[in-house]
């Protein structure tokens, strides 16, 4: 099953969206695969007191971000089946991890891409908000502490992830989507997923890893006063 996972943000009042696909392996026994991804993917509270699990994409979202940016929800949805669906919000709202250090503003951020792994699907863009002045050298340039919460986030994006569910392993592969285009009422060029899971699993990308451009990006969407 395909699954996509949506993690929203908010910085200085601007809303920050990040999408990410994966695809699953394995039964789940008790749990949903929503649940499970959400899980997986560090937004679920284990132990006590309740702590957000560690050595996680979330975590390494949240190390290269600074305190003002806040996580207010995740949400993760199978494509497939309108029953399979899990929101989390978070509640107090979680902020950024790098302390100390002024956040920059929400248009300036990390920036990713996906490798490619087929001819007839572009590359994956991932753009992260909330990094702070120390993470930017001058003319723009990552400092070695920029590049080395982008290489975590990098790493941990590219990862396999697993979910126990009752001693049945269930896995999740980051995946690529390639969706279909369409013209709109009005026109206007616009893209959905694919009717089946099957037409949409012949137009997808896995076995992919990321890479991190070495200097900050800016996103004109995010500048304050544009955005939602």
């Amino acid at each position: 099953m395909i699954l996509e996972l949506t993690l929203r943000q908010t910085l200085a009042a601007q809303q920050v969206i990040n999408r990410f696909h994966y695809n699953s392996g394995g039964t789940p026994a008790s749990v949903s695969l929503s649940f499970a991804l959400v899980y997986a993917f560090g937004a679920i509270p284990d132990g006590e007191p309740p702590a957000l699990l560690e050595d996680t994409v979330l975590e390494a979202i949240r190390q290269a971000q600074g305190t003002a940016l806040t996580h207010t929800e995740i949400e993760a949805k199978a494509l497939y089946d309108v029953e399979d669906f899990y929101t989390r919000p978070f509640s107090p709202a979680l902020a950024g991890l790098r302390s100390g250090e002024t956040t920059m503003s929400p248009a300036n951020a990390l920036g990713f891409r996906s490798s490619r792994v087929r001819q007839d699907i572009r590359r994956g863009f991932k753009r992260f908000a909330g990094i702070t002045e120390e993470m930017v050298e001058g003319g723009g340039d990552l400092s070695s502490g920029g590049e080395g919460a982008a290489t975590l986030v990098a790493t941990r994006m590219a990862e396999v992830l697993e979910y126990d569910d009752e001693g049945n392993t269930i896995t999740f592969t980051p995946v690529i989507l390639k969706f279909q285009e369409y013209t709109t009422p009005s026109g206007r060029t616009a893209y959905k997923k694919y009717a089946t899971l099957a037409a949409q699993e012949a137009q997808m990308a896995a076995g992919i890893l990321w890479e991190f451009y070495d200097n900050q990006r800016t996103q004109v969407s995010r500048q304050i006063g544009r955005g939602s």
